[in-house]
């Protein structure tokens, strides 16, 4: 990922301010940021940074509206110019974040085109083989070979007459 060099510069300044007044004071500092106060402010000042690492930029403009607000809504307490030099700080954020979160999402994604065209790409399913079907034999085939049959036997005759004479059919 992109080293950002900018941005843990101006986080340690803009909360180094706050921790100053802070660590020369108790729990409620006549002008500074009581501890609740620094620390919800600190919270939202590190969900910028992980805005900004994630490249969610849409996400990170709405996170330093909150850090604004937070700023904003601090007690009157606070010194004026202690509360000055944290919006300072927060609106000197803004552009170094925005920048930066751009450059992280676009190398987000180039590396996801990268990802992307350089996968095996997926091989297109082999055309099954070809059925092979036998064709029809063209060979000709040849009727069983039979045997002929003897001709059929002559059907007996009558025997002859042997006297000669008329057949007994004949007679009247």
């Amino acid at each position: 990922m992109i080293v950002r060099r900018w941005l843990p510069y101006v986080l340690a300044a803009l909360l180094g301010t706050g921790a100053a007044v802070l660590a020369a004071c108790s729990d409620a500092p006549k002008g500074g940021i009581a501890a609740n106060e620094a620390s919800s402010l600190k919270s939202k000042i590190e969900d910028v940074q992980q805005r900004v690492d994630d490249a969610r930029c849409q996400a990170l403009f709405d996170q330093l509206r909150q850090v604004d607000n937070r700023v904003d809504r601090l007690p009157s307490s606070v010194d004026a110019q202690l509360r000055r030099r944290l919006r300072d700080g927060s609106d000197n954020l803004r552009e170094p974040a925005a920048r930066e979160c751009e450059k992280n999402r676009e190398a987000k994604e180039a590396e996801k085109t990268t990802t992307d065209t350089t996968t095996t790409p997926e091989t297109p399913e082999a055309p099954p083989p070809p059925t092979t079907t036998k064709p029809p034999s063209t060979t000709p085939t040849t009727p069983p070979t039979t045997t002929p049959s003897p001709p059929p036997a002559p059907a007996p005759q009558p025997p002859p007459n042997p006297g000669g004479g008329t057949p007994p059919e004949l007679e009247p």
